[in-house]
C-alpha cells in the first residue's frame, strides 16, 4: 500500500492544477499553484523516505507538472492580457510547448547537480508572482505588464530561459561544503527576504530574475566542473 502514497500526493497536485485553471481566479488559482508546489516537493520526499521510488512515479510528476507549471500558470497570464488579439493567445502557449520539451528532456538525461535551464516550476512561480502582484495592486508590475511589448516578449525569453541547455540553474544539490556551491542559493533566499520586504508579490517575479542572473555567473564559476550525481 505505501508504494502508492506518493502517487496520490502528486494525484493531488494535479487536481490542484486543474482546479486552478477551472476557477480562472487570481488570487485562488496562484494559490492552488503554489499548492501544487509543496505536493510536488513532498511526493519525492515520501517515495525516497518509503524506498518507493519508481519509474511509474517519475513519470506521473511529469505529468503532474505540465498542467500545475506549465498549463495553469500559461493560462493565468493570458487572463491578464492587455487586449483581445491573436498574438496575445498564442505567445503565453509558449510557456506550455517549452515547459512540455524541458521536462521530456529532463527525463531522458542523467542527473547532474545542477539544472539545465530555468526549472518549470521556477518559471510557474515567475507568472504567479506577476499575477498576485497585479491583483494586490502592485505598482510596478501594473505598470510593466500594462505595456502589450513586455506582454508578449517575456514568454518568449523565459521559455527560451527553460529549453536552454547553457545556464546551470543551481538549486539543493547544489549545496555542497565548497563556497560557490552554497554561497548563490543562501545570497539567492537573502534576496527574497529583501525583495519581499520592499515589493511583497513582486518579490517572485524579481527573484527568479535575479535567480537567472545570479546562475550565470554561477555558470562561469563551474564551467569546468563535472560532478554526476547519484539519486
Amino acid at each position: 500500500m505505501k508504494k502508492y502514497i506518493p502517487s496520490l500526493i502528486t494525484l493531488t497536485g494535479l487536481f490542484c492544477g486543474f482546479v486552478a485553471i477551472a476557477e480562472a481566479n487570481y488570487t485562488k488559482s496562484a494559490l492552488l499553484i503554489l499548492i501544487a508546489f509543496i505536493c510536488d516537493g513532498l511526493d519525492g520526499f515520501v517515495a525516497r523516505l518509503l524506498d518507493v521510488k519508481s519509474e511509474f512515479g517519475k513519470q506521473l510528476d511529469s505529468l503532474s507538472d505540465i498542467v500545475c507549471f506549465g498549463v495553469a500558470p500559461a493560462y493565468l497570464y493570458y487572463l491578464l492580457a492587455p487586449d483581445d488579439s491573436i498574438e496575445c493567445l498564442i505567445i503565453p502557449g509558449l510557456i506550455v510547448l517549452a515547459g512540455a520539451a524541458r521536462l521530456a528532456r529532463f527525463n531522458v538525461l542523467p542527473s547532474v547537480h545542477y539544472f539545465r535551464g530555468l526549472p518549470i516550476p521556477a518559471n510557474a512561480f515567475f507568472f504567479v508572482g506577476i499575477v498576485l502582484a497585479i491583483d494586490n495592486d502592485n505598482e510596478l508590475m501594473s505598470q510593466l505588464y500594462d505595456n502589450k511589448f513586455l506582454y508578449l516578449v517575456t514568454p518568449i525569453i523565459m521559455s527560451i530561459l527553460m529549453v536552454t541547455t547553457k545556464i546551470r540553474m543551481f538549486g539543493i544539490k547544489t549545496i555542497n561544503k565548497e563556497f560557490k556551491n552554497y554561497i548563490f542559493p543562501l545570497v539567492l533566499v537573502i534576496l527574497f527576504g529583501v525583495l519581499w520586504f520592499l515589493y511583497n508579490w513582486a518579490a517572485f517575479p524579481l527573484t527568479i530574475a535575479s535567480y537567472v542572473i545570479l546562475s550565470v555567473f554561477y555558470t562561469i564559476v563551474t564551467r569546468d566542473e563535472v560532478r554526476p550525481i547519484i539519486n
